[in-house]
């Protein structure tokens, strides 16, 4: 009899009638393969996953990029508008007349949309309209004097000091000549709980406090409920509708007439 090795490949099997059946059987070495295919399957799938993380990180980068450009190109509009006031003395009236004197060129602006300005009396408002509330809403926080409103983004540019003309309704730290005026307060002044120092002279309608320490101090009038001195001089003295100064002429006179009569020994002490 034959011997046959199942593991060589087709096998022919002879039938009645003379012909042949072709039988196929798996060949050494198949599960190997088909361990290697599930490891490409795998590893494909890996690389896929890989991929797709680093493109989402890959975009993130360029969102946060982006985002910081948007924030750059803000301040620099900004400081735009503050020199073009200082400048000139006025605020500029639109974005085009900033570029046309050479204050800003290129401008990355957030989501492509436009900063319209408007000029007001004290400050620019700059207003751009974002896609949505929130987006808004975070612009405006990572910006320093900016409001979020709807969709809409305010920010305030106020008016440089170095714009400021001498008949401005300022106060001034330094005298200006022929405007005294612009030395004068025209409101309170509330210090917060802090010290007022280096005063030469001050003077005042009406003064109330806590306490007062003076180591020398002249005043025209004054009105206390309580007070504890340890030496008090004064030129003139009303206490309870008396004049002091009527009571020791009077105690004087009577010190004289006391004398006197004890000289005629009249009187005796």
């Amino acid at each position: 009899m034959k011997s046959t090795n199942l593991n060589s490949g087709p096998l022919a099997a002879p039938i009645l009638g003379g012909a042949e059946v072709i039988v196929r059987l798996p060949l050494r070495g198949s599960s190997s393969l088909g361990f290697v295919l599930l490891e490409v399957i795998i590893a494909t799938v890996l690389l896929a996953a890989s991929l797709l993380v680093f493109a989402q990180w890959q975009q993130v980068q360029q969102q946060q990029q982006q985002r910081h450009q948007w924030l750059a190109d803000t301040e620099r509009l900004q400081q735009a508008v503050r020199s073009y006031w200082s400048d000139t003395g006025q605020p500029p009236p639109s974005f085009a007349q900033l570029q046309q004197h050479g204050h800003l060129q290129q401008l990355t602006t957030p989501w492509q949309q436009p900063w319209l300005l408007q000029p007001q009396q004290r400050y620019v408002q700059l207003r751009l309209t974002a896609p949505s509330a929130a987006a808004a809403s975070w612009l405006a926080g990572q910006i320093v004097g900016a409001s979020a409103n709807a969709e809409q983004v305010l920010v305030t540019v106020w008016q440089p000091a170095q714009s400021y003309h001498p008949d401005s309704p300022y106060l001034y730290r330094v005298a200006i000549a022929d405007a005294p005026q612009l030395n004068q307060m025209h409101t309170d002044l509330d210090l917060r709980q802090h010290n007022l120092q280096g005063i030469d002279q001050l003077r005042a309608s009406a003064w109330y406090g806590q306490s007062l320490s003076a180591p020398e101090a002249q005043l025209v009038q004054v009105q206390s409920e309580h007070g504890h001195f340890t030496m008090v001089t004064a030129a003139q003295a009303v206490i309870g509708g008396i004049s002091m100064e009527q009571v020791w002429q009077r105690i004087t006179e009577y010190q004289q007439l006391w004398e006197l009569c004890v000289a005629r020994g009249g009187c005796q002490g």
